[in-house]
């Protein structure tokens, strides 16, 4: 997983991409190279793939009205003692859809096509988002900059160019996150200018790169009933990367020193060794100093933040984990289907 320089976002995880060329022995071989690390869909027919992108909006539109779900309390939101609600729980049904994945993020398309040209269907697709790239014959070709320049294409590879798999490959990276950017923009501004956190961004990328060495993951969301980010990856294993403001978990410690004395793990969470899972802890506060603990995980600190990794199974949510897709499974699925097949996963 590649965390980018884009302000950080809510949730990421993998989608599609859709390939589109007539040549179809340079369509085959590009699936297969790129469908080592992705899901790709390839047509060789721009109708086909129009018919397959729309079935995707379906999806898309459904998916991230969810995420904008959420009730404004006056214009300017970020001003004064302006609030926001945000149905925020909204996220873990999302996280565990089965459809998440077949959202198209990126197309990568030949300029020269036989019944429309690679820019006229970007063009009819620009309103959807979805980002493009347009594989180009030319070095340099006026109207290829001319779109880009536009907006109507994001970016563009000469096809004869000796590192185009590999320029295509960092394209499709940076414009997929781009394009979940995009499309959270408002629940990531909400969280960055949150009391809870109001610097976000270079802390929760820092302990998201640490929490990835130690539990390799492809996607993350904001996991609000965790108090934390739900990590999931390719072969659907999950981890919950448990955060707390330091300053909170003090008070924590000194409100349950109140109930059970200076306890040694008490000390240790008030001292910085552990983390405890808040909402949890509170719900077991009548219970013996060992029901409390429980709660208590060994953590690492980032500037103002503790953090651990727990086990789902430890996860106070409303809905079970066990069912959701793995991305591995979907993308040897869909790597699998001919050209011009969308299939269904």
């Amino acid at each position: 997983m590649l965390l980018n320089d884009l302000e950080f976002p809510i949730l990421n995880y993998p989608c599609s991409t859709l390939l589109i060329d007539d040549d179809t022995l340079f369509l085959k071989s590009l699936k297969r190279s790129l469908g080592r690390q992705r899901a790709i869909f390839a047509f060789s027919s721009t109708s086909a793939a129009l018919q397959h992108l729309s079935s995707s909006q379906t999806i898309a539109e459904e998916a991230f009205g969810i995420l904008g779900d959420c009730q404004k309390i006056n214009e300017n939101p970020f001003n004064g003692d302006d609030q926001i609600i945000v149905r925020s729980s909204k996220l873990e049904a999302f996280s565990l859809s089965a459809e998440r994945y077949q959202i198209v993020s990126v197309i990568v398309i030949d300029q020269i096509m036989p019944s429309i040209s690679g820019i006229e269907f970007c063009r009819q697709i620009k309103d959807t988002g979805i980002k493009a790239i347009l594989l180009t014959g030319k070095m340099t070709d006026p109207e290829t900059i001319d779109a880009f320049n536009e907006g109507i294409i994001d970016g563009y590879v000469n096809k004869n160019d000796p590192r185009a798999l590999n320029k295509i490959q960092r394209l499709i990276d940076k414009l997929h996150a781009e394009f979940l950017a995009s499309r959270t923009e408002f629940l990531n501004e909400i969280f960055v200018q949150s009391v809870w956190h109001p610097q976000g961004n270079f802390e929760l990328n820092k302990i998201l790169s640490k929490a990835a060495n130690i539990f390799p993951f492809s996607e993350h969301y904001y996991w609000p009933t965790a108090q934390g980010f739900l990590l999931i990856n390719k072969d659907g294993e999950r981890q919950i990367c448990l955060l707390g403001l330091d300053s909170d978990q003090r008070d924590f410690a000194d409100m349950f020193a109140e109930d059970f004395g200076d306890a040694d793990e008490i000390n240790d969470l008030r001292n910085g060794k552990y983390l405890a899972w808040s909402s949890k802890c509170e719900v077991n506060l009548d219970d013996d100093i060992s029901a409390l603990t429980e709660y208590f995980f060994p953590c690492q600190r980032e500037g103002r933040f503790r953090w651990a990794l727990v086990p789902v199974t430890n996860a106070s949510t409303s809905q079970a984990v066990s069912d959701s897709i793995m991305w591995t499974a979907y993308r040897k699925k869909v790597n699998a289907f001919p050209i011009n097949v969308a299939g269904s996963s």
